[in-house]
């Protein structure tokens, strides 16, 4: 992140963004160029030839010793095959998922509050108060589990489950929950191609409860939309 209304804009300081030259105490804090993150992604498709891909992603908040420091992280496993029955005919994909947006989660004292924040950019790694990073925010701990089949047909359904834990920290709110709760959600999806567009309808159930009320809030949304391909 850098420039933005009553920010330096010019060359000099999106450079020393750029190389990490932006830790105050090596700079003073007026000149801090803007917030930066470095992340890492990798993936590793058919590893033996198994039909299977493992992918896993890592993001760096800061810097220390001219390296990023403080991750948060994500990792997950595809599996993929195809079916031939005289019932249904098609391909499939399976994945499975695992994330922690908490800063250094994997230290017996992590950071909470601190990821997609910023001291200079109040609103954080945000656009619209959504967060550019994991759709659960900061602080959050969730398992994610999901099968796409798409039929012979080119028609998808997609069946996906969700469970985690919100805004671990419970201190600072994010836009996802204002404190510490508790998060499961299970959804389908269908969607059926033509030849002037798709059409896409699911269902979707979620429950929330609450750590600090004890309160529990259970929603059940169904949506239609239409894709048209001029």
């Amino acid at each position: 992140q850098w420039c933005g209304e009553g920010r330096p804009c010019d060359l000099e300081t999106f450079w020393n963004l750029l190389i990490g030259r932006d830790n105050v105490g090596e700079i003073p804090g007026q000149e801090e160029p803007g917030n930066q993150l470095a992340a890492v992604d990798v993936r590793w498709g058919r590893p033996f030839g198994a039909p299977m891909a493992f992918y896993t992603q890592w993001t760096a908040e800061d810097e220390a010793g001219n390296l990023p420091s403080r991750w948060i992280g994500m990792a997950g496993l595809e599996f993929f095959g195809s079916l031939n029955t005289q019932v249904l005919s098609g391909r499939w994909r399976a994945h499975v998922e695992i994330a922690d947006t908490t800063l250094e989660f994997y230290e017996s004292a992590p950071r909470f509050d601190s990821a997609y924040e910023h001291s200079i950019y109040q609103s954080g790694y945000r656009y619209r108060n959504r967060v550019m990073g994991h759709t659960l925010d900061n602080d959050a701990r969730a398992l994610a589990a999901g099968l796409l089949l798409t039929t012979a047909r080119e028609h998808d359904w997609n069946l996906t489950l969700r469970a985690g834990e919100l805004n671990r920290g419970g201190v600072r709110p994010n836009p996802v929950a204002p404190h510490k709760q508790d998060l499961f959600l299970l959804g389908i999806t269908h969607t059926r191609s033509f030849s002037f567009g798709a059409v896409r309808a699911g269902l979707e159930f979620d429950t929330i409860d609450d750590k600090v009320t004890g309160a529990s809030d259970d929603e059940i949304r169904g949506f239609v939309d239409f894709t048209w391909n001029p």
